[in-house]
């Protein structure tokens, strides 16, 4: 396709090719970012042995070795934000590149939560994207008289129907600035700011190339970011303005922006959320339906950085991700949501449908008799392909058990908050070790979680008989030290505190499995 709206064949059905690009996130000293790595790279396990580790080092390296992709930044300790957005407070003290500290009203804040901190101001300067100082600077431009007319940011940063001739963002490469002036003419054509022969079923290739060509360069991500900021400013046409925040949720689908511009872009978002809970997405306004969405998204690549893949979104994948906002989907979502979305299809089952079905493909596909089952990943793409189908309630045909068994891990690190809520979190690692105190906290936990813990705990007793182990070579040690990251999720960011109780977290999860009583699901979807 080109920016006069034709579109033109290619094998790939992208303009650019992909290019390895290593997206910014927040990081500490002591941890690496999953985002950091190349798109589609997953932690090299083919090394790993299966001894059980003896020092807090080894526990460590090998715990994110077996938990494949799981390595997040410090940021994911934070309480997963909002599922309701009334009342939040934002600190006036956030930094670009630094998590965002937010309370969630209703619900117990935890041992980390920040004091309440003032609101954001009306007039946005606390994440004035005006501010942000990576802008190209505003030229003067000739006016009829001949003088020079002063562009002023205001301007520079609202709707314009006109093709830009310059990027948003400052740079000195000569391609960057083509392909950004380019980007603006393709969102011009997708909003309906710019007449095109495209017809309203094509609008789906416009977006797929908007999202093809933003996928593997992170500086024309934050461009595009950036001319979506503009085009949803002072915007009084409402097709292009919801046509606008459309393409904004379907990039963040896939990608974040900077670490640099990602609180800019949150300041932003967040000034479009609704002052009331959304009860209904279907008679809210769509932008605060989309505003909602994208500080969701937000949120969820600060603790599991961007989607992973070696290829570019397809068509059907970008689709898929244009609907999310108002269909939302059973990743990244809370246990009582996602439980909610299938009660109209499975009003009798006990626990999400998405949890029993990948539990029985694993072993329908004899992982049992599979070596590293939940150590080895899946292929990515592949995982990714059966998350698109998994979230339309289909499953297809599959013969890797690694596929199903990588994305259950990849379901449980995404959920909204952990399947052990936080305010259980200290008690866990204070009892670890202790059979009694283990089983009273199962036993005092909500009812759903209870069910998805007792439920996931006797599909991996399951792997744990020596007949089992000897060909999985995943033990029980080793089945703990996979799965504790993905059960209990550390509220804290102090590197000595996430060092000493990574073991404690392992020694909990152990005796889960060697304790605890699951006879009750014998037979039930396993």
């Amino acid at each position: 396709m080109d920016v006069n709206g034709d579109v033109t064949p290619t094998t790939s059905g992208f303009a650019s090719t992909l290019t390895n690009s290593v997206p910014t996130s927040p990081t500490t000293a002591s941890e690496t970012p999953a985002s950091n790595a190349t798109f589609g790279s997953e932690t090299d396990e083919s090394n790993t042995g299966y001894h059980v580790p003896h020092t807090d080092a080894d526990v460590i390296s090998l715990s994110r070795q077996l938990d494949s992709g799981s390595a997040v930044t410090n940021s994911s300790r934070h309480n997963s934000l909002i599922s309701r957005f009334s009342g939040h407070s934002i600190s006036s003290r956030c930094i670009p590149g630094s998590p965002m500290p937010v309370e969630r009203p209703g619900v117990a804040s935890g041992p980390r939560a920040p004091p309440a901190a003032p609101s954001l101001p009306e007039d946005g300067t606390t994440f004035n994207i005006g501010s942000y100082d990576k802008f190209e600077k505003p030229k003067a431009r000739r006016s009829f008289f001949s003088f020079k007319k002063k562009v002023t940011m205001e301007n520079l940063l609202s709707w314009t129907k006109d093709p830009i001739s310059s990027p948003m963002l400052r740079t000195n490469d000569k391609k960057r600035r083509k392909e950004a002036i380019e980007l603006f003419k393709f969102i011009l054509i997708y909003m309906g700011d710019k007449r095109s022969r495209i017809k309203d079923k094509e609008r789906d290739s416009v977006l797929h190339e908007i999202i093809g060509r933003t996928w593997s360069t992170q500086q024309l991500r934050d461009e595009l970011f950036v001319q979506l900021c503009r085009q949803t400013t002072s915007n009084k046409n409402k097709k292009s303005l919801h046509s606008g925040w459309e393409v904004m949720c379907s990039a963040l689908s896939f990608f974040p922006p900077s670490s640099m511009f990602h609180s800019y872009l949150e300041g932003y978002v967040y000034r479009h959320l609704s002052a009331k809970p959304i009860t209904d997405v279907n008679k809210a306004d769509p932008v605060h339906v989309y505003a909602q969405y994208c500080t969701k998204r937000l949120e969820q690549m600060r603790i599991s950085g961007p989607k992973k893949g070696q290829k570019k979104p397809s068509l059907e994948e970008v689709e898929h991700a244009r609907e999310l906002p108002f269909n939302p989907s059973m990743f990244g979502d809370t246990l009582r949501d996602v439980f909610e979305m299938q009660l109209d299809k499975y009003p009798d089952s006990r626990v999400p449908w998405i949890l029993s079905t990948l539990a029985k493909q694993v072993l329908e596909l004899n992982a049992k008799g599979t070596e590293g089952i939940f150590r080895v990943p899946g292929d990515i793409d592949e995982v990714n392909n059966l998350k698109l189908r998994i979230d339309r309630f289909e499953l297809g045909e599959l013969r890797d058990p690694h596929i199903p068994a990588s994305l259950l891990k990849l379901w449980f690190r995404e959920l909204l908050d952990p399947v052990i809520p936080p305010e259980f979190y200290d008690r866990c690692i204070r009892c670890a070790g202790e059979r009694n105190e283990v089983l009273a906290i199962v036993d005092e936990l909500p009812d759903l979680n209870r069910n998805v813990l007792c439920y996931i705990i006797h599909f991996l007793q399951q792997f744990t008989p020596a007949t089992v182990s000897y060909y999985t070579k995943m033990d029980i040690n080793n089945l703990a030290m996979v799965w504790a990251p993905n059960c209990l999720r550390c509220p804290y960011d102090d590197p000595t505190v996430l060092f000493e109780n990574t073991r404690k977290e392992m020694t909990f999860v152990r005796a889960l499995v060697k304790e605890l009583d699951t006879s009750q699901w014998d037979g039930i979807d396993l």
